[in-house]
Protein backbone atom coordinates (compact mmCIF):
# COMPACT_ATOMS: atom_id res chain seq x y z
CA UNK A 1 0.00 0.00 0.00
CA UNK A 2 2.88 2.19 0.68
CA UNK A 3 4.48 1.88 -2.61
CA UNK A 4 1.35 2.43 -4.06
CA UNK A 5 0.82 5.88 -2.67
CA UNK A 6 4.95 6.78 -2.73
CA UNK A 7 4.20 5.99 -6.73
CA UNK A 8 1.26 8.12 -7.31
CA UNK A 9 3.26 10.60 -5.20
CA UNK A 10 5.83 10.44 -7.52
CA UNK A 11 3.53 10.52 -10.81
CA UNK A 12 1.92 13.27 -9.72
CA UNK A 13 5.34 15.24 -9.04
CA UNK A 14 6.72 14.36 -12.68
CA UNK A 15 3.19 15.49 -14.06
CA UNK A 16 3.21 19.13 -12.38
CA UNK A 17 6.98 19.64 -13.66
CA UNK A 18 5.69 20.62 -17.67
CA UNK A 19 8.33 20.46 -20.12
CA UNK A 20 7.72 23.19 -22.83
CA UNK A 21 9.47 23.47 -26.10
CA UNK A 22 9.87 27.70 -25.07
CA UNK A 23 9.32 29.05 -21.84
CA UNK A 24 9.97 32.83 -21.90
CA UNK A 25 10.58 34.77 -18.72
CA UNK A 26 10.13 37.85 -17.10
CA UNK A 27 8.35 39.12 -19.93
CA UNK A 28 6.23 42.21 -19.43
CA UNK A 29 3.00 41.04 -21.08
CA UNK A 30 0.43 43.54 -23.67
CA UNK A 31 -2.01 41.19 -24.50
CA UNK A 32 -4.14 43.19 -26.93
CA UNK A 33 -6.77 43.31 -24.18
CA UNK A 34 -6.71 46.71 -23.83
CA UNK A 35 -5.67 45.83 -20.09
CA UNK A 36 -2.85 47.51 -18.43
CA UNK A 37 0.99 45.25 -19.15
CA UNK A 38 1.90 42.58 -16.58
CA UNK A 39 5.14 40.71 -15.18
CA UNK A 40 4.41 37.37 -16.19
CA UNK A 41 6.36 33.92 -17.89
CA UNK A 42 4.53 32.74 -20.81
CA UNK A 43 5.29 28.91 -21.94
CA UNK A 44 4.81 27.69 -25.44
CA UNK A 45 4.53 24.04 -26.12
CA UNK A 46 3.61 22.79 -30.40
CA UNK A 47 3.23 26.27 -31.69
CA UNK A 48 0.78 27.16 -29.23
CA UNK A 49 0.64 29.47 -25.79
CA UNK A 50 -0.38 27.24 -22.98
CA UNK A 51 0.07 28.90 -19.94
CA UNK A 52 0.85 32.64 -19.45
CA UNK A 53 1.39 33.10 -15.44
CA UNK A 54 3.70 35.08 -12.76
CA UNK A 55 6.20 32.33 -12.00
CA UNK A 56 5.99 29.22 -14.57
CA UNK A 57 8.34 26.06 -13.25
CA UNK A 58 9.40 23.00 -15.61
CA UNK A 59 11.31 22.74 -18.07
CA UNK A 60 12.22 23.84 -21.60
CA UNK A 61 13.83 23.29 -24.87
CA UNK A 62 14.73 26.63 -25.16
CA UNK A 63 13.75 29.55 -22.17
CA UNK A 64 14.17 33.32 -23.48
CA UNK A 65 14.77 35.68 -20.47
CA UNK A 66 12.63 38.76 -21.22
CA UNK A 67 13.40 40.85 -18.60
CA UNK A 68 13.18 44.61 -19.69
CA UNK A 69 11.55 43.43 -22.92
CA UNK A 70 7.55 43.42 -24.33
CA UNK A 71 5.72 40.39 -25.38
CA UNK A 72 2.81 41.05 -27.53
CA UNK A 73 0.23 39.10 -29.96
CA UNK A 74 1.87 39.54 -33.54
CA UNK A 75 0.49 43.13 -34.82
CA UNK A 76 -2.12 43.63 -38.19
CA UNK A 77 -0.78 45.81 -40.76
CA UNK A 78 -4.21 47.32 -41.67
CA UNK A 79 -2.33 48.55 -44.40
CA UNK A 80 -0.02 46.79 -46.17
CA UNK A 81 2.32 47.57 -49.39
CA UNK A 82 3.97 43.94 -48.86
CA UNK A 83 1.62 42.11 -51.59
CA UNK A 84 5.03 42.37 -54.31
CA UNK A 85 7.59 41.74 -52.13
CA UNK A 86 5.82 38.93 -50.69
CA UNK A 87 5.89 36.87 -53.78
CA UNK A 88 9.69 37.12 -54.33
CA UNK A 89 10.26 36.03 -50.17
CA UNK A 90 7.50 34.26 -48.75
CA UNK A 91 9.53 35.25 -45.38
CA UNK A 92 8.80 39.06 -46.12
CA UNK A 93 11.52 39.63 -42.94
CA UNK A 94 10.77 43.62 -43.49
CA UNK A 95 7.47 42.80 -41.96
CA UNK A 96 8.24 39.72 -39.79
CA UNK A 97 10.86 41.70 -37.77
CA UNK A 98 8.55 44.86 -37.04
CA UNK A 99 6.45 42.20 -34.91
CA UNK A 100 3.38 42.17 -37.98
CA UNK A 101 1.74 38.11 -38.46
CA UNK A 102 -1.16 39.67 -40.44
CA UNK A 103 -1.06 42.40 -42.80
CA UNK A 104 -4.19 43.41 -45.21
CA UNK A 105 -3.77 44.50 -48.64
CA UNK A 106 -5.90 46.53 -51.10
CA UNK A 107 -5.91 50.46 -50.44
CA UNK A 108 -7.08 51.75 -53.74
CA UNK A 109 -5.16 49.38 -55.76
CA UNK A 110 -5.34 45.44 -55.49
CA UNK A 111 -3.59 42.72 -56.90
CA UNK A 112 -6.64 41.84 -58.40
CA UNK A 113 -8.47 41.85 -61.04
CA UNK A 114 -6.75 42.47 -63.77
CA UNK A 115 -6.35 42.72 -67.39
CA UNK A 116 -4.86 44.65 -70.33
CA UNK A 117 -5.72 47.69 -68.08
CA UNK A 118 -4.54 47.04 -65.08
CA UNK A 119 -1.63 45.19 -66.48
CA UNK A 120 0.08 48.41 -68.26
CA UNK A 121 -0.84 50.35 -64.48
CA UNK A 122 0.85 47.91 -62.92
CA UNK A 123 3.98 47.71 -64.79
CA UNK A 124 6.39 49.03 -62.93
CA UNK A 125 5.59 46.54 -60.02
CA UNK A 126 6.37 43.45 -62.70
CA UNK A 127 9.66 44.80 -63.58
CA UNK A 128 10.60 46.10 -59.88
CA UNK A 129 9.95 42.76 -58.81
CA UNK A 130 9.81 40.20 -61.27
CA UNK A 131 6.52 39.26 -60.87
CA UNK A 132 4.94 36.87 -63.53
CA UNK A 133 1.21 38.04 -63.31
CA UNK A 134 0.04 34.37 -63.95
CA UNK A 135 -3.89 34.84 -62.05
CA UNK A 136 -6.39 37.13 -63.58
CA UNK A 137 -8.32 37.35 -59.76
CA UNK A 138 -7.32 38.63 -56.31
CA UNK A 139 -8.61 35.37 -54.92
CA UNK A 140 -6.19 33.84 -57.29
CA UNK A 141 -3.36 36.10 -55.99
CA UNK A 142 -3.88 35.17 -52.66
CA UNK A 143 -4.07 31.56 -53.54
CA UNK A 144 -0.41 31.90 -55.42
CA UNK A 145 0.87 33.27 -52.14
CA UNK A 146 -0.97 30.53 -50.11
CA UNK A 147 0.36 27.90 -52.54
CA UNK A 148 4.18 29.37 -52.27
CA UNK A 149 4.05 29.66 -48.71
CA UNK A 150 4.52 32.74 -46.33
CA UNK A 151 5.31 33.64 -43.19
CA UNK A 152 2.61 35.61 -42.13
CA UNK A 153 -1.41 35.59 -42.51
CA UNK A 154 -3.03 37.67 -44.94
CA UNK A 155 -6.09 39.66 -46.33
CA UNK A 156 -6.69 41.95 -48.83
CA UNK A 157 -9.67 44.45 -49.73
CA UNK A 158 -10.79 44.67 -53.61
CA UNK A 159 -9.22 48.30 -55.26
CA UNK A 160 -11.92 50.74 -56.46
CA UNK A 161 -8.81 52.22 -57.91
CA UNK A 162 -8.47 48.51 -59.84
CA UNK A 163 -12.27 48.18 -60.88
CA UNK A 164 -11.78 51.46 -62.51
CA UNK A 165 -8.72 51.04 -64.70
CA UNK A 166 -10.33 47.87 -65.14
CA UNK A 167 -13.75 48.68 -66.74
CA UNK A 168 -13.18 52.81 -67.68
CA UNK A 169 -8.99 53.03 -67.71
CA UNK A 170 -7.48 56.47 -67.07
CA UNK A 171 -10.16 58.45 -68.38
CA UNK A 172 -11.61 61.28 -66.32
CA UNK A 173 -15.50 60.56 -66.84
CA UNK A 174 -18.21 58.70 -65.21
CA UNK A 175 -18.57 55.12 -66.29
CA UNK A 176 -21.81 54.46 -68.09
CA UNK A 177 -24.58 52.10 -66.53
CA UNK A 178 -23.29 49.15 -68.40
CA UNK A 179 -19.38 49.77 -67.02
CA UNK A 180 -20.52 50.55 -63.57
CA UNK A 181 -22.86 47.25 -63.76
CA UNK A 182 -19.68 45.14 -64.71
CA UNK A 183 -17.64 46.54 -61.76
CA UNK A 184 -20.30 46.03 -59.49
CA UNK A 185 -19.70 42.43 -61.02
CA UNK A 186 -16.20 42.05 -60.90
CA UNK A 187 -16.75 42.99 -57.02
CA UNK A 188 -19.15 40.73 -56.16
CA UNK A 189 -17.19 37.83 -57.52
CA UNK A 190 -13.98 38.56 -55.30
CA UNK A 191 -16.47 39.28 -52.18
CA UNK A 192 -17.44 36.25 -52.94
CA UNK A 193 -14.27 34.34 -52.55
CA UNK A 194 -13.43 35.85 -49.60
CA UNK A 195 -12.45 39.62 -50.37
CA UNK A 196 -12.77 41.96 -47.14
CA UNK A 197 -14.29 45.01 -48.93
CA UNK A 198 -13.93 47.89 -50.91
CA UNK A 199 -10.84 50.20 -50.51
CA UNK A 200 -10.11 53.54 -52.13
CA UNK A 201 -7.50 56.13 -51.99
CA UNK A 202 -8.82 58.97 -53.32
CA UNK A 203 -5.72 61.00 -53.85
CA UNK A 204 -4.47 59.64 -56.83
CA UNK A 205 -5.14 59.33 -60.36
CA UNK A 206 -7.25 57.64 -61.60
CA UNK A 207 -9.09 57.32 -58.13
CA UNK A 208 -10.07 60.79 -57.89
CA UNK A 209 -12.03 60.55 -61.14
CA UNK A 210 -14.50 58.68 -59.09
CA UNK A 211 -17.79 60.73 -57.95
CA UNK A 212 -19.22 59.84 -54.43
CA UNK A 213 -22.55 57.86 -56.38
CA UNK A 214 -20.06 55.68 -58.21
CA UNK A 215 -18.80 54.64 -54.66
CA UNK A 216 -21.73 54.08 -53.04
CA UNK A 217 -22.80 51.92 -55.79
CA UNK A 218 -19.38 49.68 -55.26
CA UNK A 219 -20.34 50.08 -51.63
CA UNK A 220 -23.40 48.55 -51.47
CA UNK A 221 -22.00 45.66 -53.04
CA UNK A 222 -19.61 45.09 -50.52
CA UNK A 223 -21.72 45.41 -48.03
CA UNK A 224 -24.28 42.47 -48.91
CA UNK A 225 -21.31 40.28 -48.09
CA UNK A 226 -20.73 42.11 -44.56
CA UNK A 227 -18.02 43.93 -46.11
CA UNK A 228 -15.79 47.13 -44.87
CA UNK A 229 -15.34 50.26 -46.68
CA UNK A 230 -11.90 51.34 -46.27
CA UNK A 231 -10.71 55.04 -47.36
CA UNK A 232 -7.48 57.03 -47.96
CA UNK A 233 -10.35 60.01 -48.15
CA UNK A 234 -9.67 62.65 -50.69
CA UNK A 235 -7.81 65.30 -48.86
CA UNK A 236 -6.08 64.79 -45.10
CA UNK A 237 -5.04 68.61 -45.32
CA UNK A 238 -6.85 71.80 -46.61
CA UNK A 239 -10.51 69.62 -47.20
CA UNK A 240 -9.79 67.24 -44.41
CA UNK A 241 -13.37 67.86 -43.25
CA UNK A 242 -15.18 67.72 -46.33
CA UNK A 243 -13.43 64.31 -47.14
CA UNK A 244 -13.82 62.82 -44.02
CA UNK A 245 -18.10 64.05 -44.35
CA UNK A 246 -17.86 62.34 -48.21
CA UNK A 247 -16.63 59.00 -46.22
CA UNK A 248 -18.78 59.27 -43.64
CA UNK A 249 -22.05 59.61 -45.97
CA UNK A 250 -20.80 56.84 -48.59
CA UNK A 251 -20.95 54.40 -45.64
CA UNK A 252 -24.23 55.69 -44.56
CA UNK A 253 -26.09 55.38 -47.78
CA UNK A 254 -24.38 51.89 -48.14
CA UNK A 255 -24.95 50.15 -45.02
CA UNK A 256 -21.50 49.30 -44.47
CA UNK A 257 -18.83 49.36 -41.87
CA UNK A 258 -16.10 52.27 -42.49
CA UNK A 259 -12.25 52.23 -41.67
CA UNK A 260 -10.76 55.73 -42.07
CA UNK A 261 -7.14 55.25 -43.37
CA UNK A 262 -4.41 56.54 -41.64
CA UNK A 263 -6.61 59.18 -39.73
CA UNK A 264 -4.41 62.59 -39.57
CA UNK A 265 -4.35 66.36 -40.35
CA UNK A 266 -1.66 66.66 -42.69
CA UNK A 267 0.29 69.92 -42.71
CA UNK A 268 0.37 72.10 -39.47
CA UNK A 269 -2.20 74.42 -40.57
CA UNK A 270 -5.01 71.76 -40.34
CA UNK A 271 -3.74 70.50 -36.98
CA UNK A 272 -6.57 72.19 -35.63
CA UNK A 273 -9.15 70.19 -37.93
CA UNK A 274 -8.72 67.29 -35.68
CA UNK A 275 -11.40 68.23 -33.18
CA UNK A 276 -13.62 68.49 -35.79
CA UNK A 277 -12.87 65.39 -37.33
CA UNK A 278 -12.81 63.35 -34.26
CA UNK A 279 -16.26 65.18 -33.19
CA UNK A 280 -17.42 63.89 -37.33
CA UNK A 281 -16.73 60.20 -36.15
CA UNK A 282 -18.03 60.20 -33.07
CA UNK A 283 -21.30 61.48 -34.58
CA UNK A 284 -21.51 59.28 -37.09
CA UNK A 285 -21.04 56.37 -34.84
CA UNK A 286 -23.81 57.42 -32.01
CA UNK A 287 -25.82 57.67 -35.47
CA UNK A 288 -25.18 53.93 -35.84
CA UNK A 289 -22.56 54.26 -38.25
CA UNK A 290 -19.78 52.10 -37.54
CA UNK A 291 -16.57 53.80 -38.71
CA UNK A 292 -13.66 53.22 -37.26
CA UNK A 293 -9.83 54.60 -38.30
CA UNK A 294 -6.16 53.43 -38.54
CA UNK A 295 -2.80 55.88 -37.60
CA UNK A 296 0.68 55.68 -38.36
CA UNK A 297 2.37 54.20 -36.02
CA UNK A 298 5.64 56.65 -36.61
CA UNK A 299 6.27 60.03 -34.32
CA UNK A 300 6.10 62.19 -37.45
CA UNK A 301 2.60 60.93 -38.90
CA UNK A 302 1.89 60.57 -34.86
CA UNK A 303 2.18 63.72 -33.24
CA UNK A 304 -0.81 65.68 -34.34
CA UNK A 305 -3.11 63.22 -32.71
CA UNK A 306 -1.28 62.23 -29.42
CA UNK A 307 -3.28 64.42 -27.72
CA UNK A 308 -6.49 63.43 -28.86
CA UNK A 309 -7.28 60.48 -26.50
CA UNK A 310 -10.84 59.81 -28.08
CA UNK A 311 -9.44 57.86 -31.17
CA UNK A 312 -8.12 55.18 -28.42
CA UNK A 313 -11.06 55.29 -26.81
CA UNK A 314 -13.07 54.96 -30.56
CA UNK A 315 -10.85 51.85 -32.52
CA UNK A 316 -7.50 53.45 -33.16
CA UNK A 317 -5.51 50.42 -34.87
CA UNK A 318 -2.03 50.22 -35.96
CA UNK A 319 -1.57 51.60 -39.36
CA UNK A 320 1.28 50.62 -42.13
CA UNK A 321 4.90 51.46 -41.31
CA UNK A 322 4.87 54.14 -44.26
CA UNK A 323 7.54 56.97 -44.53
CA UNK A 324 6.17 60.43 -43.38
CA UNK A 325 5.65 61.24 -47.25
CA UNK A 326 3.10 59.28 -47.39
CA UNK A 327 3.06 58.13 -51.41
CA UNK A 328 5.83 56.12 -50.59
CA UNK A 329 4.74 52.51 -49.92
CA UNK A 330 6.64 50.32 -47.73
CA UNK A 331 6.45 46.68 -46.57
Amino acid sequence: MRFIMIFLLSLVLSCSENSYDILIKNATVIDGSGGQRYQADVAIHQSKIVKISPHIKGTAKRIIDAQGLIVSPGFIDMLSWACGPILYNSYVPSVVRQGITTAVFGEGWSMGPINHNVRRAFRHWWQEYHLKYNWKTLYEYLHVVEDKGTAINIASYVGATTLRLYVVGFENRPPTKPELDEMKRLLRAEMEHGALGLASSLVYAPAFYASTDELVELAKVAAEYGGVYASHIRSEGNELLDGLKEFIQICQKAHIRGEWYHAKAAGKNNWQKLDSALTLIRNAQEHGIPITADIYPYKGGYRAFRNHSAMGQRGRRFGSDQTPKDTCRSS
